[in-house]
């Protein structure tokens, strides 16, 4: 009787792939428990499910299930079956004795037997029901088990080969081997291509920030002023000392000629690495809000959230034409990148000082990180998921106050970015590096190689801006002209009073005169607009980090990417480095986002790039004929100009669409920790819910 239910619910608790359990095993096994243990000679039928778990911390029982290829239970929770063979992902499925085990043992034998395939039980964080084919054994010995020759497996994923499913850490580390062996190729192919400069000679596939770079790395082994060495280096120190190792290893000590091929590839070697810390960070970022969001998925597709983090990273970051070129060519975005997406990782792990270190470090290297502190701040401040509501505005201002969470986050940003800050400023050349890395951007001007429109308006403001130099230099009886001169009203009264007693005497050199200063005034007054478009155009992006961080705070990753593409798009200056600052993000975004069940995923991706890449080949192709193919004429010349700046226009509205089309597939239910439902996202754009659904 004993041996009779053990079986019956062996078919429900033990891996069905290695049927290795008996009824002449259970015969055996239940003599020996019944001497050693009395309890089993009283045991009810309805209480043969709760007793399996006892019996299988038994060492006999342990030896039984490795021998058989099952992992031991040895060690595991009293109260709980961990059986990670059950569902083959990494999942358990806990069945808790402290439930009623009449119940268990029903719900447990409430599926239909047909033959020899079970269909197994799962829990809700795995909903794959496999049905396994069972498989004939040899008992040998003093119960070991082997499995026959002609023992076959089927409907095992990934294949009919039978090898087990790659864990997903091993997943990882092949497609990171696969991306670095991708990576050196370009790396080669860089070196040979700078070598010969095919096909017109003059060709390269280095970038010239990467020049930059390198001169600064050269100046800092040599112990010149790195920003007097090289005037158009705006960036931190950092970046030069990451370089200098190379050019101080396998340079010649002056660093000035016979440049090491060495030398010239440690830094692409760097941001290689870096490049491939960021698809791993974007793996952990991915995994830990799966966690937090308490998501499930359909094993249709993606069994586990591992399984669709190596998805992103591979199809967003690591095959991405874009950012492996852009990493071998030598741009050093990649360690930015790699600095912001370990912020937002620790911050999701909770270690907020380190986050706040590392999130000085960032705004330390190039100061658009500073756009995610609201975001930071309204995140610390709703530690529940919910979304911050309050019955008066008072009570919601008050649930805003900082906690503790913020000023630890807080000191620790601004010990990081003070410290370096200061260390930079004491060894760099003082104001010139505060100039160079900080200041000039918010002054810089861009109207060649600039996606944004603002552009054109900058462009007509610079023909200006000449005038006004031309100004300034001119010399006459009424001085030089400018617009911030002391007593500017005094003298426009003067000369208004000028001109209306030269006109009453018939003088009309006089009212030449004010015309003349009055339009002088014009010119220099385009200095002024200058300033003044560069402030109103930045308020849109203030705007909008605004009302992302109110808005997704709750969903950190989305959160930040709406937020850089946001700031990104609207920025007065737009170059192909800029894309870099929010495709980092990409992949742990999309884990955010829930296609609508009418959509399908490979249309909708195959929408979203032809119409990112198409708006940009078109801004190329029209600037490629302002630049290189400028038309003759004036009038033609001017239709030039417009045609890249519609070209832009239609790039900005493109960007502003495609955001607002991936926000709208956001999971709204997401950062619901008590959520009863659960939305199941496939690779087919189908979205299941759960029966519990409303």
């Amino acid at each position: 009787m004993l041996s009779t239910h053990l079986a019956q619910s062996a078919q429900f608790y033990l891996p069905l792939q290695t049927r290795i359990l008996s009824i002449h095993l259970f015969e055996r096994a239940s003599l020996v428990f019944q001497n050693s243990c009395p309890v089993f000679q009283t045991i009810k039928p309805f209480h043969i499910p709760a007793c399996f778990h006892l019996l299988c911390r038994h060492n006999f029982y342990s030896r039984l299930l490795m021998n058989s290829g099952v992992a031991s239970m040895e060690g595991s929770p009293p109260r709980a079956i961990l059986a990670e063979e059950l569902t083959g992902t990494g999942d358990f499925d806990n069945m808790h004795l402290m439930e009623d085990v009449q119940a268990l043992y029903t719900s447990c034998c409430s599926e239909p037997v047909t033959g020899n395939s079970v269909k197994l039980r799962t829990t809700p964080h795995n909903l794959e029901p496999e049905f396994i084919q069972s498989k004939p054994q040899q008992l040998i010995g003093d119960g070991d088990v082997r499995l026959s020759s002609s023992s076959s497996r089927t409907n095992r994923r990934p294949g009919e080969n039978g090898l087990p499913r790659r864990t997903g850490n091993s997943a990882l580390a092949f497609i990171l081997s696969i991306a670095l062996m991708f990576r050196i190729v370009l790396l080669v192919f860089s070196v040979w291509q700078d070598e010969t400069r095919w096909p017109d000679g003059q060709l390269r596939f280095t970038d010239v920030d990467y020049d930059v770079f390198t001169d600064a790395a050269k100046a800092l082994v040599s112990g010149e002023d790195i920003y007097h060495a090289r005037p158009t280096y705006r960036y931190s120190p950092l970046i030069a000392a990451l370089l200098a190792p190379g050019h101080w290893l396998f340079s010649s000590p002056a660093g000035k000629v016979g440049c090491h091929t060495l030398a010239k590839v440690w830094g692409k070697g760097i941001f290689i690495i870096s490049d491939l810390l960021c698809a791993w960070l974007q793996y952990q970022i991915i995994t830990v809000e799966s966690k937090i969001h308490n998501s499930a998925l359909d094993s249709s597709t993606s069994s586990d959230p591992n399984r669709l983090a190596l998805h992103l990273i591979s199809f967003g970051w690591l095959f991405n034409p874009v950012t492996a070129v852009v990493s071998v060519r030598g741009n050093a975005e990649a360690v930015l990148g790699m600095c912001v997406l370990g912020c937002l990782w620790l911050m999701l792990t909770r270690r907020l000082l380190t986050a706040g270190l590392l999130f000085g470090l960032c705004v330390h290297l190039k100061l658009y990180p500073v756009i995610y502190a609201p975001a930071i701040y309204l995140w610390l401040t709703n530690q529940s998921g919910q979304p911050l509501r309050s019955r008066s505005f008072r009570a919601y201002l008050l649930t805003l106050l900082p906690s503790s969470a913020h000023f630890r986050f807080g000191l620790a940003t601004s010990f990081s970015l003070g410290s370096l800050t200061a260390a930079s400023y004491v060894w760099f050349g003082g104001w010139r590096f505060l100039h160079q890395a900080y200041l000039y951007h918010f002054t810089r001007v861009d109207i060649k190689h600039n996606f944004a429109p603002h552009f054109y308006p900058l462009y007509l403001l610079s023909g200006l801006r000449w005038q006004v130099d031309q100004l300034l230099a001119m010399t006459d009886d009424m001085g030089s002209w400018t617009l911030f001169q002391s007593g500017l009203m005094g003298k426009l009264f003067d000369r208004l009073r000028t001109s209306m007693i030269g006109f009453a005497i018939g003088d009309t050199s006089k009212s030449a005169g004010l015309l003349e200063w009055l339009r002088s005034q014009a010119i220099l007054n385009a200095r002024l607009v200058e300033h003044l478009f560069s402030t109103f155009a930045l308020l849109p992006s203030v705007v909008l980090i605004l009302a992302f961080a109110l808005k997704l705070h709750r969903q950190p990753s989305l959160c930040w990417f709406a937020i850089t593409y946001a700031f990104v798009t609207f920025n007065k200056v737009c170059t192909s480095q800029y894309f870099l600052w929010s495709l980092v993000l990409l992949p742990p975004a999309l884990a955010n986002l829930r296609l609508p069940a009418k959509k399908n995923v490979t249309r909708a991706v195959c929408e979203n790039l032809f119409v990112w890449y198409g708006a940009q080949v078109l801004w190329l192709a029209t600037a490629y004929t302002l630049e290189l193919r400028t038309p003759s004429s004036a009038w033609m010349a001017r239709y030039a100009w417009l045609l890249v700046w519609s070209a832009s226009g239609l790039f900005f509205i493109c960007n502003i669409w495609l955001l607002r089309r991936l926000l709208r597939w956001r999971k709204l239910n997401t950062y619901s920790p008590t959520a009863s439902t659960s939305d199941t996202i496939t690779l087919s754009g189908d979205v299941t819910e759960d029966k519990k659904t409303k």
